[in-house]
């Protein structure tokens, strides 16, 4: 299972806090794209939907933080694997 440094979690959880400018602890889709935009990671609508998909246990079309790590570190393992493959 892919693992995050303490660095890449905090930027993370400081991105979340970013994102969740209500406070109330999720981040709807939109955020999600512009937590993704932030991070300098480009995603397509469909892939955000998806992603979404896969971690919204709960089905509230919103991501708490450990949903939006799960992402996150998923989506990073991917295009570290993408890089790879690029050499």
């Amino acid at each position: 299972k892919p693992k995050l440094s303490d660095e890449q979690k905090q930027q993370m959880k400081e991105c979340f806090e970013l994102m969740d400018q209500d406070g109330s602890g999720a981040i709807d889709a939109e955020e999600l794209a512009a937590a993704f935009k932030l991070l300098g990671i480009k995603m397509k609508r469909a892939e955000l939907a998806q992603l979404l998909a896969e971690v919204d246990h709960d089905g509230s079309g919103e991501v708490e933080y450990p949903e939006f790590l799960e992402i996150m570190t998923v989506t990073l393992q991917r295009l570290a694997e993408e890089d790879d493959g690029d050499k």
